[in-house]
């Protein structure tokens, strides 16, 4: 039987574990920038995105041996152009504000009047930065004006913060809606922390090194899976079957297209590798799935999710 992995699981390189959304006092945190990034890195995380509210913190001074920091600003703002809309998005390793959201230099976001989301999509990008949608559940945002914007790159799903303080955690209704129309979006788990709530929703990437460069490409390409707890050792077609392989008990939602576009799987199959248990669950192919992505969840509520896999074009 021919085996053969996708996304990140095929990929080289190593696993890097990152929180991409945190908050310091320099914007609404509990804890300084130097706090928060000793909390990460004495934890076991490689790197750590700080996203004050409308303001980018420097982080030169803020590096360790042991963890990458990266620059970066979390926008929020609702709109003139979509009043309904209540914009919320990560800029991540973005290192200078646009002139148009800092015209005097000040090194603090003003909205101009008039300012499209795009415009502020745009400037993510052409920074070479990172354009993630925050939390839209936690604004109770509609779900159009996702597919109306373009160009960023993904939706977080989870967002512990919001979850605990207000019931509002998850996301992934975003993502499929746009999924869903064709929209090739990646998903997110963040702490979104403000101290102490730090270590409960995180990415793993697999990179070619750990650098910034090499962690930022591989986040763009899809290299990773995100996480509240579960681990994910490998997503692999097995014949005309998709295995997904993982370190618990889990049920299990395999994520596609059309009206019964989503399969529960209940009962876990286990092997013995190097006499420890690895669960996997299957799916079984249609020859129809023009996308798949794959939830977990296990008995205390921990998630994990893969990104879109596109199986016709792996072939």
């Amino acid at each position: 039987m021919n085996t053969k992995s996708f996304s990140c699981f095929a990929d080289e390189g190593n696993w890097y574990k990152g929180n991409l959304h945190s908050h310091t006092t320099r914007s609404d945190g509990a804890a300084t920038p130097e706090a928060v990034v000793d909390w990460y890195a004495r934890h076991g995380y490689d790197f750590l995105a700080i996203t004050d509210h409308d303001v980018i913190v420097e982080t030169e001074d803020l590096q360790r041996d042991e963890l990458l920091v990266l620059p970066g600003i979390e926008f929020a703002y609702r709109p003139d152009e979509d009043p309904e809309f209540f914009l919320d998005m990560l800029g991540i390793n973005l290192k200078t504000l646009p002139e148009f959201l800092d015209p005097d230099g000040t090194g603090k976001v003003h909205y101009p009047k008039n300012l499209s989301p795009q415009a502020i999509i745009d400037a993510v990008n052409d920074a070479g930065a990172l354009a993630i949608m925050c939390h839209p559940y936690y604004y109770r945002n509609m779900t159009e004006p996702y597919l109306r914007y373009h160009s960023y790159l993904g939706i977080e799903a989870y967002n512990y913060v919001c979850d605990e303080t207000c019931g509002r955690g998850y996301h992934e209704v975003y993502w499929d809606a746009a999924l869903l129309r064709g929209r090739k979006l990646m998903g997110f788990a963040t702490d979104d922390s403000h101290a102490p709530d730090f270590g409960h929703a995180w990415v793993e990437v697999k990179a070619k090194e750990k650098t910034v460069p090499a962690i930022l490409e591989a986040i763009r390409s899809g290299s990773y899976y995100s996480t509240t707890g579960i681990r994910i050792y490998d997503v692999a077609q097995h014949g005309d079957k998709m295995r997904i392989t993982f370190d618990r008990p889990c049920d299990v939602v395999f994520v596609t297209v059309g009206w019964r576009g989503m399969v529960r799987s209940y009962h876990n199959g286990f092997e013995l590798v190097d006499g420890e248990k690895r669960f996997y669950a299957e799916y079984n192919f249609t020859g129809k799935e023009a996308f798949m992505r794959i939830e977990l969840i296990d008995s205390t509520g921990k998630k994990a999710y893969t990104n879109p896999i596109y199986p016709a074009s792996e072939e």
